[in-house]
């Protein structure tokens, strides 16, 4: 007897264009993590390495200055 594939397919590739990139979540979740990823980027030096979690480390390169 030969089973069939049970296993769980947990990646999703997404693409966006400049410009299009929307933070995943509902409207307060993105307030929080958006305003998070502000405070997170004022407090940042040059060379730091932070620990965020998941996913605002990734946001918070959208707040740095050039």
């Amino acid at each position: 007897m030969v089973s069939e594939d049970k296993r769980k397919k947990i990646e999703h590739r997404t693409y966006a264009t400049p410009g299009e990139f929307k933070i995943p979540g509902t409207p307060d979740e993105v307030i929080r993590k958006t305003k998070i990823s502000k405070r997170a980027v004022k407090e940042m030096k040059q060379g730091m390495n932070v620990n965020l979690g998941i996913g605002i480390p990734s946001l918070c390169v959208n707040f740095i200055d050039p």
